[in-house]
């Protein structure tokens, strides 16, 4: 017969650790170690409870295997895998990882006091101000006339940002703002136009000319 008192050795690999996905089905990767093994088994809590989620019977030792199609609701995770020999010795990856699911969109929408869309304006600066809602916000972006104009990091739970934008020549021109988050979903407001004009208008008088009488 043969003794075995050694446990199996698991590395976590794949999602990797504290990492941010922006969809639901999750491939969860690992390495085992050990030259008898019998099974491996991942747990995690993302019923809200740690428990054995699935078990996989003849893992392959010393290289990658996989559990796949484990479908996750939006929320921080805490996982792991358990491995167990022909012997009973058993053992997990020696720390836990983390998985963050973010699969919902930024919400984003101007509000005043930014000028509507098509209008015209005679000053030469004016404020674009948003309100947004995404508890993992990460950049939002102002774009002017196709191009990025200025790039701010968010801060969570703040839910407006505005951008001054001064010295503007006149002529007509368009704008919108991004915002993404940790998970790399993103979002942007509708593009809206507006014409800065500046110049008042030129009159000129042409009848009756300057300095003359008219009869009856």
């Amino acid at each position: 017969f043969t003794v075995d008192t050694i446990a199996p050795n698991v590395t976590l690999t794949l999602p990797t650790n504290d990492s941010w996905h922006n969809f639901s089905i999750i491939e969860f990767n690992y390495i085992p170690s050990d030259t008898a093994l019998e099974t491996c088994e991942l747990f995690g809590n993302f019923t809200g409870n740690w428990q054995l989620n699935t078990r996989e019977n003849n893992p392959v030792n010393g290289v990658s295997n996989n559990v796949s199609n484990i479908n996750i609701r939006d929320g921080f995770f805490v996982w792991n895998v358990n491995c167990t020999d022909h012997a009973g010795n058993h053992n997990y990856s020696s720390n836990n990882f983390t998985i963050q699911i973010d699969t919902q969109l930024p919400k984003i929408s101007f509000v005043n006091p930014t000028p509507e869309n098509n209008t015209n304006l005679s000053t030469v600066s004016f404020i674009v101000n948003v309100t947004s809602i995404d508890n993992n916000s990460q950049l939002i972006r102002l774009y002017w006339n196709g191009t990025l104009n200025e790039t701010r990091n968010y801060t969570n739970y703040v839910n407006y940002t505005n951008f001054t934008l001064s010295d503007i020549t006149d002529g007509e021109y368009t704008y919108y703002v991004w915002l993404n988050d940790s998970a790399n979903n993103y979002n942007s407001t509708e593009n809206r136009t507006i014409r800065v004009d500046t110049s008042p208008p030129a009159i000129t008088l042409s009848s009756p000319a300057n300095d003359t009488w008219v009869g009856n």
